[in-house]
């Protein structure tokens, strides 16, 4: 069959389960989307424009097409139906309840933390200044080089992106929930945030952040009230602001100075998602399985300060004349994680392993309190790209690392908290019940 031919077929079918979906659960349509979105322009590159992906070194001739494209297909279809047989039958499992404690005698420190974070984000900004580019900021040996207060400035630049999202969304529910901080305070707290990470973000080149934030926003502003001509018209606002944004940082990042010499055409496939797809195109011509490195890898880098190569560096080191680290080395894309495990059968690992990881994500919205949940699908939200291009370990990761320390800054902000034993007690409750029923006969 014609490649363009299957192409289209994949698109039809991706259409059709996407609604369905998308219908069923705004996250894992959105996650379904990016999947769809990493794999599209790979292949219409690849097949239309191989050009580019020779220009990167990862063309292996026409025929291994066909076998990409097929294990796309099943992997799609055996993510939708994964998620069409277990989806309902997890929402009416998992549950639990948030309860509420003032948390006056933590504010001040709340404070003191929220005033550190800004003066040390602006004063470690001007000292390292010139190293915020977008090929230092990926380097590991840098971070080594400058030592402890680099490392901290690093993480405290990723970790801003929650800090906003706490202040943005409590300062939208002030008229529903209770927010124990002074408005005004609030609102600067949210400005000066908002300024360092965007300084930060343009001078060191990173996109992924800035894409995230804004889906964590658009994702919160979706679910916290109905959709009206008005708020349809921010939401397109911020959507083509982000756009902007995006293309801007592209510009000036130092290694993009290709973008103004190539076509039209090759500009709009040569982003960010046409690279990470083909390390699929690379690992079905060389023909690698091995998921004992899928489990070592994944269960290294579900930690931290482990160092173990991510599957991308083990996979470029086979073929890319490219110096590779663990750091530095081709993109990946998430469906290429099943056909390293279990290979032309990985379509079956795809569809399980990543519904299961999304779910794990997406358990933690479904408490008793609306506010909350909407809080929780906003930071879960600003991961819908980086886990399409990241392997399974950041569905473990992700979690300890950025979404617990999100919502304790949630709790000093609102007093909300996950009350897990809600289950327990139910199980107790329905034993008792059983015991008194069977007296009862007697």
């Amino acid at each position: 069959m014609y490649p363009g031919l299957l192409i289209l077929v994949f698109t039809a079918l991706f259409i059709f389960t996407f609604i369905d979906i998308f219908k069923t659960d705004i996250f894992f349509g959105g996650v379904y989307f990016f999947l769809f979105v990493y794999t599209i322009f790979a292949q219409i590159g690849y097949v239309f424009f191989p050009a580019l992906s020779d220009f990167w070194g990862v063309y292996f001739g026409p025929d291994i097409f066909y076998n990409y494209i097929i294990f796309i297909i099943m992997s799609f279809l055996s993510f939708y139906l994964v998620f069409k047989f277990f989806y309902k039958a997890a929402v009416n499992t998992f549950n639990y309840k948030i309860t509420e404690i003032q948390p006056y005698y933590i504010i001040s420190y709340f404070h003191l933390f929220i005033i550190a974070h800004i003066v040390y984000m602006f004063f470690s900004f001007f000292n390292f200044y010139e190293f915020l580019t977008y090929a230092n900021v990926q380097e590991e040996s840098l971070k080594k080089e400058l030592g402890l207060s680099y490392s901290l400035f690093i993480i405290g630049f990723q970790q801003s992106i929650y800090i906003i999202l706490v202040f943005y969304v409590t300062f939208r529910m002030r008229e529903n929930i209770q927010i124990y901080s002074n408005k005004y305070l609030h609102a600067f707290y949210l400005c000066a945030e908002v300024i360092l990470f965007f300084a930060i973000a343009i001078k060191s080149g990173n996109r992924n952040l800035v894409l995230a934030l804004a889906l964590g926003i658009l994702m919160f502003e979706i679910t916290y009230s109905k959709m009206t001509i008005k708020k349809i018209s921010k939401m397109a606002l911020l959507s083509l602001i982000t756009v902007c944004l995006l293309v801007y940082i592209e510009r000036i990042r130092a290694d993009n100075y290709l973008l103004e010499v190539l076509p039209i055409y090759a500009q709009t496939i040569l982003k960010d998602y046409f690279l990470p797809s083909h390390m699929l195109f690379a690992v079905i011509h060389l023909k690698f399985i091995d998921i004992f490195e899928v489990i070592r890898s994944n269960l290294s880098n579900s930690l931290i300060m482990l160092n173990y190569p991510y599957l991308q560096a083990t996979v470029s080191d086979l073929f890319w004349t490219g110096d590779v680290t663990r750091s530095q080395s081709m993109a990946f894309y998430i469906f290429t994680e099943g056909y390293i495990a279990l290979g032309t059968l990985g379509f079956i690992y795809n569809g399980i392993v990543v519904f299961c990881g999304l779910m794990m994500w997406r358990i933690m919205s479904f408490s008793n309190n609306k506010y909350y949940n909407m809080f929780i699908i906003s930071i879960i939200s600003t991961q819908m790209v980086n886990i399409v291009r990241a392997q399974s370990s950041y569905f473990l990761k992700d979690i300890y690392l950025s979404f617990i320390p999100a919502m304790i800054l949630f709790y000093f902000m609102t007093g909300l908290y996950p009350f897990l034993r809600r289950r327990l007690d139910e199980a107790i409750f329905m034993y008792r019940t059983k015991i008194n029923n069977g007296k009862d006969d007697y």
